[in-house]
Parts: C-alpha cells; structure tokens; sequence
C-alpha cells in the first residue's frame, strides 16, 4: 500500500512518528528470554527447508519432540489454572484433549505444517512467559490469556495458528512495561477496527447479492458462515498489508482465502480505512483505554483487600491505598520507586475516601508518561476558567484532544500546559454540569453564546447518560461542520436508524441530510430500514419522509411493497410505487396497507408526522 503523509504536523496533539514504527516496539526482556527458549529449540520444529515435506519430518524424531514440548506446554498452562482458576481448569484442559485429538486426526489436513511450526513455537513462547514471574502481569491476565488460547485453537482449524501467535504476542507486550502495553492496547485497537470494518463490508456486499440474484435463505447462510470461519484471515491479510504504515508487527498469516461472494475488498477502500483507523488511534484514546483497564483492576484489588470502595478515612488509609496503587503502577510496567498518582485512582475529600469510577484523570497521567517516552506531540490547551458559585473555587477546563479535566485554582500563565507542570495541578473529572457552567461563564464575558472546544464535548458525552445527552446537549453546541461529534453522540445514544433520524431532523437538519447521503452510498435499502424500525423499543417511531424516499430507490419492487403496507399512506411513496406497479397491483396494496393499519391502530403511526 502505498505510504501514508497523515501524520500530525509538529507541534500538533498526536502521536510521534516513533509509534507508527514498526523497529519501535518494545522487545520485552520475558518476552526475549522466552522467544530465546523457544528458539534454542527451534531446530525441532517443522521447517520445509531443514525437514523437506511433512511426511519426512513425521519419521523423523523431531516429530516427537515437538509433540513432546507440546504435551509439556499445556500441562504447564494447565497447572497454572489448577493453582489461580481451578473451577475454569476443567474446561481448559478439555480444550486442550480436544486440540491434541484434533492433531492426532486428519482435522487440520494441510494446515498441519503451520502448527508444528510457528504454531508450536508460539505455543511454547506463551507457556514460557506464563510460567515467569513478572511483575507487570496479573495472574488475572494470564488466565485470561490461557483461555483465549484454549478457546483459539478448537474454534477454528484454520484459524490456529494466528490464535496462537496473537496470544503469545500479547503476553509479551504485558512484559514490557509501560510501553508494551501501550504497543498492546494500540494492537488490539487496530484489529478490533479491522474486524469491524470487514465485517461491515461483508454484510453490505452480501446484502447486495441478495438482492442482485435472490438468494435462497440457505445459500446466504452458507455464505455468511463461510466468511464467520475465515475472517481472521482475511483480518490478517489486511493488517499484513498495513503493518508499515501504522507501526505493527506482521502477523505473517500463511493461510490466503478468498472472500466467499467472489469480490475482494477494493484497494481504494483500503486505503480509506487504512487513513481512518490512523487518524482513530489517538493518545487521549489510548490513555483512556489504559486507564479505563487500571482502575477497573484498582478498583477490583481494593475490593480484594476488604475495604469498600467509599468510607470513612483514618490515619493509615490513605498509605494503604497507596500501596494498592504502586502494585497496579507497577502491573503497568512502572518501578516501585515511580508509582501511579493514588490521587488519580481515589478522590479524598476532609474525612472520607472515594476510589474513583472515572479513569480520565489517570489518563493524563498516564498521558504525561507517554511524553515522557518520546511518544506524543502537543500539550494540554487553557480553555477558560469558571466557578460554580460566587467565591466558590475557580476551575480551569484542559483540553488535549479527546480529553478534558478541569483544575482547581487555576493554571494561569500561557495557554498551553506543560505535561511536566501537570502534577502540580489538583486534576478532577469533567461533567456535562461543569461544561454547561463553563459556557454560561464564557458566554458572559464575551456576551454571546459560547460553544464548547469538541474535544472536551466529545469526551463528556462519551460518559454521559444517553437519555441526558439526548435532552440536556444544547443544539447550538454541535455545528453541522464537526463530524465527529455527531458520529460520537450517535454512537452513545444508540438509536436506531429511523429515531436516530428523526432526532437529527428536529435538531440539526443538515445532518439529516448527510445521514440520507450515508445511507444511499451504503446502499441502506428498505428492508434494512424497516428492520431497524421493528428493532426500536418502547413507542415506535417513523423515520423522516426523505430517509424512506431514498431507501425505496434502493430498493426492488416487491421488497418495497413488503415494508409499505406497514407504513401510512403518502402522496410522494403512492406515486413513486404506482409508476412500479400496474393498476390492479396498486389497488392491491392500498387495501392491504389499509386493512393492516386499521387492524393495528394501537401499536402503528396513522400518519406522517
């Protein structure tokens, strides 16, 4: 693919080029030890240019040292599970049996040679680093990742030998430290992103052919479920072919499977998504994601150690948390000596403790950290200050990218803040509340409505109730040029398709129309409009007049008959239809549309509104 020019500019909030390199990931010292082991052995595994074919390495002894090293390996795994997860060990192990017959079989037919080459070293590669004892990983974790390999290699035969690489490859990222698990949660963005994105394509293209050549229910079952069987590889190919460019090891699948409706993801759209997940993988997304994971474990471990979450603070709490604190910073990979901000993780106010269920101001400490790597551009931007009541305390809204806090007392000085500066500051989350008091605090300095930087828009919506978004978000606070903020707010309130329209058309119909324009170009026709009405709970909503005009165009006549009947009458779809159909078939469908509508007066809309 050819390379991409994207990059922030300097000085711009974004990441480093560093991070796109795929010669900047960390190579973890466990992880090194344990690819060290399994390369001091590797000569035993099935190679075709130390073995010739697999039938000449099948008589050779090599063959039963591998299958030695991987009886070896999953009783090692399987031990760990009876120590920290026996009531889950059971099951396991039964994977693990099921795996090993499966071997024994003509299961994996051909692709035997991968799993007893790089399969069966990253197999070993994983025993090795769940059996060490880093600091930097939960038992937690490792069950974790013991499970996912066990589920990985009896789900799909095809699919083994990628389970088992991403498995051993996420294990090493956990060794190695802070940057490691940056490199991890930046891995398992990208995929997630992957997947999506092809699956999304898949559906569109099957739906089409559908139409195109009226599949029978079966075929298109067979199809989706051919697709189900192979999609990581048609993930891994993609992320083979994008590794460069957004700094990620090759996954190297060997296994090269056609799409099953006989088309190929085109490679102008590749590119697009190659462009749009480079532009999703932003710090403040990251350090959230991080930070989202730490507290939850944070939170877990107080739970653990017999306190409650909130309470009563005495003199030695505080030290205790603390402690709690440095043994979740040093899971992230950060020395003893350098431990989390336990501010970032509890609130305490006077006499009381509260651990927080708000990862935002441990992401900018985590954030400040990355900077301290050489990882990030930019600094933290001054937005204005405010107080919820006179001579109450003054805060100070902070802006890097998707994430915002505010500052008590104030930061003063230029408008942008040093990440070194940062800990000095009292850093506490930011609500809709605080940012609708910001803006009626701006509004009155400058005497005109004041709208919001996006940024810290987006992340506020991000946690704030839907029903609350949908009501309390004042409309001017959106403009019709910000995308991705409404492509934030849409997400977090989850309408489907016609409400979501109609609460677009009510508030910003631009909007509405661009969202016309996505759906024509995605080719949303009526039966999938119609299908996301059924799905609406509670009262049921009729999507705008426009959005059904254009799905009907997209839509063949007997489909779109289907769904009308269901719907009021109108004067625009009556005579797009009529021009469709001859006489005695229109006549036909106006009484079948008015019987159902007379039959369902409770629970169907008599009339556009």
């Amino acid at each position: 693919m050819p390379p991409l020019s994207s990059l922030p500019p300097a000085g711009a909030a974004g990441f480093q080029p560093v991070f796109f390199s795929a010669a900047a990931a960390p190579v973890p010292p466990d992880a090194a030890s344990a690819a060290s082991a399994a390369s001091a052995a590797e000569t035993c595994y099935y190679s075709h240019d130390k073995h010739g074919t697999f039938e000449r390495f099948r008589r050779s002894d090599d063959y039963a040292r591998v299958n030695a090293r991987i009886c070896a390996d999953f009783d090692a795994l399987g031990a760990f599970m009876d120590t920290h997860a026996a009531t889950r060990a059971d099951h396991v192990r039964k994977q693990f049996n099921t795996f090993l017959k499966n071997l024994d079989s003509t299961f994996f037919d051909t692709l035997i040679e991968g799993i007893y080459g790089s399969g069966a070293q990253a197999l070993h590669e994983a025993a090795c680093i769940v059996e060490g004892d880093h600091v930097g990983i939960r038992p937690e974790d490792k069950i974790r990742a013991i499970e996912r390999l066990a589920d990985g290699i009896t789900v799909c035969a095809s699919g083994v030998v990628a389970n088992l690489a991403a498995v051993a490859r996420d294990l090493a990222h956990e060794t190695g430290g802070l940057r490691g698990k940056i490199w991890r949660v930046k891995e398992q963005a990208v995929a997630e992103m992957l997947q999506q994105r092809t699956s999304r394509w898949f559906q569109k293209e099957l739906n089409q052919l559908r139409d195109d050549l009226s599949l029978i229910p079966q075929v298109e079952d067979k199809l989706r479920q051919l697709y189900e069987g192979n999609e990581i590889h048609y993930v891994n190919r993609l992320w083979d072919e994008m590794a460069d460019s957004l700094g990620l090891t090759p996954r190297n699948d060997p296994l090269r499977v056609a799409m099953p409706i006989n088309k190929e993801i085109p490679a102008a759209l590749k590119v697009k998504w190659r462009s749009s997940i480079l532009a999703a993988l932003k710090p403040s997304v990251i350090a959230l994601a991080m930070a989202d994971e730490t507290l939850a474990a944070y939170r877990g471990d107080v739970r653990k150690s017999g306190l409650d979450l909130e309470g009563e603070r005495d003199g030695e709490l505080a030290a205790f948390l603390a402690d709690i604190a440095r043994a979740a910073g040093e899971r992230l990979g950060l020395p003893a000596d350098d431990a989390l901000n336990v501010y970032g993780l509890v609130a305490f106010q006077e006499s009381r403790y509260r651990v927080r269920d708000d990862a935002s101001v441990l992401a900018v400490e985590l954030l400040a950290r990355m900077e301290t790597l050489g990882l990030i551009s930019g600094r933290p931007v001054r937005r204005g200050t405010w107080s919820k009541a006179p001579g109450g305390p003054v805060f100070d809204l902070l802006v890097y990218e998707d994430l915002a806090w505010k500052v008590e007392g104030g930061t003063h000085g230029a408008n942008d803040v040093e990440w070194a500066d940062i800990a000095r500051h009292d850093a506490h989350p930011l609500t809709l509340a605080d940012l609708r008091d910001w803006s009626a605090a701006q509004a009155q300095r400058k005497q005109a409505a004041a709208i919001p930087p996006q940024g810290a828009l987006r992340h506020v919506i991000d946690k704030t109730a839907p029903d609350r978004c949908a009501r309390e978000i004042p409309v001017e606070w959106i403009t019709d040029t910000d995308q991705a903020t409404h492509r934030r707010l849409r997400d977090r309130l989850g309408l489907e398709l016609p409400a979501y329209a109609v609460y677009l058309q009510h508030r910003w119909p631009a909007q509405l129309d661009k969202l016309v324009g996505e759906c024509e170009q995605q080719r949303v026709d009526l039966q999938e409009l119609y299908g996301a009405y059924k799905r609406q709970p509670g009262r049921t909503v009729l999507p705008p007049l426009k959005l059904v005009l254009a799905c009907m165009d997209l839509t063949y006549t007997d489909h779109c008959v289907g769904v009308l009947k269901h719907w009021p009458a109108d004067a625009e779809i009556d005579r797009r239809l009529g021009r469709r159909l001859n006489v005695f078939e229109f006549a036909h469908f106006k009484l079948t549309r008015l019987a159902y509508l007379a039959s369902h007066k409770d629970s169907v809309p008599q009339a556009w509104p």
